[in-house]
């Protein structure tokens, strides 16, 4: 509001029925039904050392939301060094960090933390698969991720999310923080992908590697989702998109003869072989085939 009164708008304008009040102090024509334009309509009014986080950082950037969180309902997050006061306008969480871990950085247009803090604020909210699942993505170099809106990959190393884990001991969440940095992994390109290879170990199967080298008869090379090289057992997600395009149709059958045509066993799955009857099955057959 102050920014419209500066530009010569009068206080009667401002009270007209066509604007929105998202928050306290801030007028928007357009809808403010979505988290973006939440975001967005409360940003003129922050200060410089207030910024997005926790949930709202990491939609922000991208990251993989827990499929339980609803966005239209997520009620938008700010973080504030502790030396500062705390925001306490309707319609916001707000949180307070110590003032050496405050980051601050611009991303679409909005005052955001970094990726990485994003991870750190959310670990609270967020069980362990789920935190696993946005630190790979955080760590992949894959173009191919759904989602991601950071234009720069990765987002960070495996280095750096271990070194800022080091500084926050005491963080709220650092139970699930120390059980992400053991199940982390890099080159992933999907949160299914996260979740098929974590309940893979926690239904004790011997863990599958992200992308391995697989070499055909005629030495092309194919990088299947995840893979046991020690008993040629390869495993491949096909998300929506591989439904939706005929030509990834068709490349992920050539792909998959490709690996059969060795002798090897690959196994294509979808969100269906994720529930708990044909998951079971598929972990009876990995117990076969993996001593």
């Amino acid at each position: 509001m102050v920014d419209a009164l500066a530009q010569g708008m009068s206080w009667g304008q401002l009270r007209g029925q066509y604007w929105q009040r998202p928050f306290r102090g801030t007028r928007s024509i357009g809808a403010t039904s979505t988290l973006l334009q939440k975001c967005h309509a409360y940003a003129p009014r922050m200060g410089p050392f207030e910024a997005f986080s926790g949930l709202t950082a990491a939609a922000i950037w991208g990251l993989p939301m827990p499929s339980r969180w609803v966005a239209a309902k997520h009620i938008p997050e700010i973080v504030v060094p502790k030396s500062h006061g705390r925001d306490r306008t309707a319609g916001l969480k707000p949180r307070r960090i110590l003032d050496a871990r405050f980051e601050r950085v611009e991303h679409l247009g909005l005052p955001v933390v970094p990726p990485l803090l994003a991870l750190l604020t959310s670990c609270r909210d967020l069980t362990a698969l789920e935190a696993t699942a946005m630190a790979d993505a955080m760590l992949t170099g894959s173009t191919n991720y759904p989602g991601i809106t950071a234009l720069e990959l990765p987002m960070a190393t495996e280095d750096e999310v271990r070194d800022s884990l080091r500084q926050m001991k005491r963080t709220p969440g650092i139970t699930v923080l120390r059980e992400v940095l053991e199940r982390m992994r890099p080159r992933v390109e999907s949160p299914k992908e996260t979740e098929l290879r974590c309940r893979l170990v926690d239904a004790g199967i011997p863990e599958f590697e992200v992308q391995p080298e697989f070499v055909t008869r005629t030495g092309r090379v194919l990088r299947p989702d995840l893979g046991h090289p020690p008993s040629r057992t390869y495993l491949d997600y096909d998300g929506a998109e591989h439904f939706g395009d005929e030509q990834k149709q068709r490349d992920d059958l050539t792909r998959s003869r490709l690996i059969t045509a060795t002798g090897a066993r690959h196994i294509r799955l979808t969100k269906e072989d994720l529930e708990p009857g044909p998951f079971s099955t598929l972990v009876a057959e990995l117990r076969r085939r993996i001593p």
